[in-house]
């Protein structure tokens, strides 16, 4: 078992990350996080989880272990496999983990390829099950997103009263800076829409 690559990288392409680990070549799936934050010819370290089936071996690569943990116990819910795990991470680690702490199943379904009863499912299954040393260790991530959430929903409902689609809106203001108000989120979405 893989337990973390440290190499240099060769290549990005859509969230797979080619590692040259002393000569060696891993291609591994990353999150939007970790892929984003990559620059090729620079050296990375991810933790690995393996995913072995019938037909195929593939590597998923996280940056922290907080995040690995979470795609373990992602992987515990029926229904939800590797890919789909991955999915889930399109959202930050701490709206992830508020989500499923405070059963918004809402914010979870907003993901690509993620239905309700399965977002509802992860809420339920893994409600009690995120430890605190998982939460605490990403506490100030989660303080971020506790402030982002919420600005993310204000601004998310006036679009929707505007007629846009509530998933669609939800799946692109994920990905706004942070640091805007619930304004700005709006004004942001409407110019990259």
């Amino acid at each position: 078992m893989i337990g973390f690559l440290t190499g240099k990288i060769l290549e990005i392409n859509n969230n797979q990350i080619l590692i040259d680990v002393n000569g060696v070549g891993y291609l591994v799936s990353a999150t939007n996080e970790t892929a984003s934050r990559s620059l090729v010819n620079n050296e990375i370290k991810l933790y690995i989880y393996t995913a072995v089936s019938e037909n195929d071996i593939r590597l998923f690569g996280f940056g922290g272990q907080n995040e690995l943990q979470l795609f373990k116990k992602l992987l515990g819910v029926k229904g939800v496999g590797p890919k789909t795990a991955l999915n889930i991470f399109e959202l930050p680690l701490g709206i992830i983990i508020n989500a499923i702490v405070n059963s918004d199943h809402h914010v979870l379904s907003t993901i690509s390829g993620l239905g309700r009863k399965t977002a509802e499912r992860i809420c339920l299954d893994l409600h009690d099950k995120l430890d605190s040393l998982a939460i605490e260790a990403i506490s100030h991530d989660s303080m971020k997103a506790d402030n982002s959430n919420g600005k993310i929903q204000e601004a998310c409902e006036a679009l929707c009263n505007l007629g846009c689609e509530r998933n669609a809106v939800m799946r692109k203001l994920v990905l706004a800076p942070t640091n805007f108000s619930s304004e700005e989120l709006v004004r942001w979405y409407l110019q990259n829409s």
